[in-house]
């Protein structure tokens, strides 16, 4: 199936489509990104271990029983959103 795809939109999508295409990719990419990191940050909050795994770079509270430690993956992937978020905003409105 994911060879069809590749074929289908490398002979047959029409160039003008393609940007809109592209930006279309990139704006779900991003929903889905953003809804991810909003439901963690519910399940933190209720579990009031929010605070904790926004800022700590050395363990990651999945629940107030369930440690993951060594995981800097949380303020990596925050980091990470704010610039991808700061990009589209240049892209949107500093046309």
């Amino acid at each position: 199936m994911y060879h069809f795809v590749v074929v289908f939109l490398t002979f047959f999508l029409q160039h003008s489509f393609v940007p809109r295409y592209h930006r279309g990719l990139g704006v779900l990419t991003y929903l889905f990104v953003t809804l991810h990191m909003v439901l963690w940050y519910i399940k933190w909050a209720i579990d009031s271990t929010l605070f904790h795994n926004m800022v700590s770079t050395h363990e990651l509270k999945i629940s107030p029983a369930w440690v993951h430690g060594d995981n800097p993956t949380v303020v990596t992937s925050e980091l990470a959103w704010l610039a991808l978020t700061f990009m589209i905003g240049v892209s949107v409105f500093g046309r």
